[in-house]
């Protein structure tokens, strides 16, 4: 699922304008995390910018909350967010929705969930899934966007499991790319339960993995280890994939720039090249001779004058 994105990072103005767009055009439904808060009518809900940050606040007589946005994706009658409270510290997404919902998550997360225990167990070897969640859990900071997972690795000896988290194909790319901070919360909370956690596997939706890819990079060196695949429910595969960021790129360019055959600078007389190295060597200290297109520039203390073809 897909919708146009809130651009949050290089124009706040026109997210903000989005946002208050869609809160004009009337009531609608607020849940976070999947738990319906309740229904917002006219002048109960604002957009504004306070030293750079995009604050959304909703309130009603019997409550008031105040979010941070971070990113969000807009279809005409829905809109997710992406948010922070408590000073940073909690991460949440906001659903603000006009008419029934297009997908019932909570049945298709739930869904999700028992498939791809059934698609672990079939695509890595010795792998075993212990136990599922989809629930939220607010005593945890736990949301229930995501599937968290208790797995078991036949292949160590000794007593100890692996957290996992994934996302369902039916998210918008938002919840997808808070997969990653969702995971190091499940993997805290695991820890503090067991007495061994070894590391994070996490699962995406196939081809949409490429922004928690390039975020898993920049992890603490020496800290849990994170394992990355990409799910296809529809070939009922698992593919593991390796975390990339934009130095991957450069270096593969620089690679290929070693390799690369570069035009020559097209050579002059013999003659010339040898009155300029009889030039030069009147002086060698002072006086220095460099190609530039068809011109020869002679420079003495820095001062410039051409030979051949100026």
């Amino acid at each position: 699922m897909s919708g146009a994105a809130l651009d949050i990072g290089r124009d706040l103005s026109a997210a903000r304008y989005e946002l208050e767009a869609f809160l004009l055009r009337g009531d609608f439904e607020l849940s976070e995390d999947g738990r319906l808060i309740g229904t917002v009518g006219p002048g109960h809900a604002a957009a504004e910018v306070s030293f750079g940050k995009l604050l959304f606040s909703c309130w009603s007589d019997e409550w008031s909350k105040v979010w941070r946005v971070t990113a969000g994706e807009i279809e005409p009658e829905r809109l997710i967010l992406r948010c922070t409270r408590q000073m940073g510290r909690v991460t949440c997404l906001l659903e603000l929705r006009r008419g029934p919902a297009p997908v019932e998550l909570a049945k298709s997360r739930a869904g999700f969930a028992e498939n791809l225990v059934r698609l672990i167990e079939a695509n890595l070897s010795g792998i075993q899934v212990e136990h599922t969640a989809t629930a939220r859990d607010d005593q945890r900071h736990l949301s229930g966007t995501h599937v968290r997972l208790v797995l078991k690795d036949a292949g160590f000896a000794q007593a100890g499991v692996t957290a996992g988290i994934a996302t369902a194909s039916v998210e918008f790319q938002a919840v997808v790319d808070a997969t990653l901070g969702a995971g190091i919360a499940w993997l805290d909370a695991l820890r503090r339960s067991r007495s061994l956690v070894r590391g994070l596997m996490i699962f995406l939706p196939a081809g949409r993995s490429a922004t928690v890819a390039t975020r898993v990079t920049m992890l603490r060196t020496g800290g849990p280890a994170v394992s990355l695949y990409e799910v296809s429910e529809e070939d009922k595969t698992i593919t593991p994939i390796t975390p990339f960021d934009q130095g991957d790129l450069a270096d593969n360019l620089r690679r290929a720039a070693a390799r690369a055959i570069w035009p020559r600078e097209k050579g002059f007389a013999s003659a010339v090249s040898d009155l300029v190295d009889d030039v030069v060597h009147l002086a060698p200290d002072l006086i220095d001779a460099r190609q530039m297109g068809s011109a020869i520039v002679l420079s003495i203390r820095g001062l410039g004058v051409c030979a051949g073809a100026c």
